[in-house]
């Protein structure tokens, strides 16, 4: 994964926290090489996609005051 691409991946969760979400979701599909950039990254499997389905939802919480 280019830096770039990781530079993109940190402004973007920068964002999101900034602006309030407390929580950010993706889905990607189970063979891709970028799932393991989003997991590295802090996103952790949701736990909504069943073994059978192709792409799996991830999901990066972060604590945000309200």
């Amino acid at each position: 994964m280019s830096v770039r691409m990781l530079a993109l991946l940190a402004a973007l969760l920068d964002q999101a926290k900034a602006s309030g979400y407390p929580a950010i979701s993706l889905s990607v599909d189970r063979d891709n090489r970028a799932r393991h950039l989003y997991e590295r990254s802090g996103f952790t499997d949701a736990g909504v996609s069943s073994d059978q389905d192709t792409s799996v939802t991830l999901i990066h919480r972060w604590n945000v005051k309200p």
